[in-house]
């Protein structure tokens, strides 16, 4: 009986415990540029895809994905860091959209939302 209520007490304290973001999140944004979406699903404690496509005012929609892009989560502060920047240097080429890879790098994940630090606290919601 003993082991079963520690058995119990470790699975309630593993659901109160911050995890980090799990699932998907998604975000769009109409500005004088043009409009933007971006969807990031997190395959695990330390990798996500990042689908995006960016349509510039009077343009064509470009989009593009990138796999297993690596990140660092810090529990602490609920930062979520992009490690090493090529695969949204890369995306970004693609799309032509006028940003850089170091504005999407910072997140920060509180509130089951991830919030884009550099983009104004662009919020990305829990899809």
């Amino acid at each position: 009986m003993r082991i079963l209520i520690n058995v119990i007490l470790s699975v309630v304290a593993c659901a109160i415990v911050d995890n980090g973001p799990t699932g998907s999140y998604c975000g769009a944004a109409d500005t004088f540029l043009g409009k933007a979406t971006i969807n990031i699903s997190i395959t695990s404690s330390s990798t996500f895809n990042i689908e995006a496509s960016w349509t510039p005012i009077g343009g064509e929609t470009e989009s593009g994905s990138e796999n297993d892009v690596e990140y660092e989560y810090d529990t602490s502060t609920g930062k979520v860091t992009v490690k090493g920047l090529d695969k949204l240097k890369n995306l970004i080429a693609r799309m032509g959209a006028p940003l850089s890879a170091d504005m999407l790098a910072q997140l920060e994940f509180k509130d089951d939302t991830l919030y884009v630090t550099r983009l104004a606290n662009f919020p990305l919601k829990s899809c």
